[in-house]
């Protein structure tokens, strides 16, 4: 018998997270387990790190073709992860190559 108050754990814990202003916090970490849902396998598969601070998603890769291409798509990256997350929490997006890969 469900309780007049109750919550399901998922609510309880979003709720909870919610109130303690952690949230945007966890939204953004499951950007990072959730990466190759929201950029698809090829963006994913060349991605070698992610990281983000400030609002700005740093994407590494590992070569110069890479780098150029997502140096393209920075935009279309933005928008698809902040769509993911329902609110505009990144607000730059940042390619770098990998440094063991640069001259390669």
């Amino acid at each position: 018998m469900k309780r007049k108050n109750s919550y399901e754990i998922g609510e309880a814990v979003t709720y909870f997270l919610q109130e303690n202003g952690l949230y945007s916090q966890y939204q953004l970490q499951q950007v990072f387990s959730k990466w190759n849902e929201i950029v698809g396998d090829a963006i994913d598969k060349a991605t070698l790190g992610l990281s983000f601070q400030d609002g700005r998603l740093e994407i590494q890769v590992g070569s110069s073709v890479w780098y150029q291409e997502l140096s393209y798509q920075r935009s279309e990256i933005l928008t698809k992860v902040n769509t993911w997350l329902g609110e505009n929490l990144v607000t730059e997006v940042s390619i770098v190559q990998h440094k063991s890969s640069i001259g390669r």
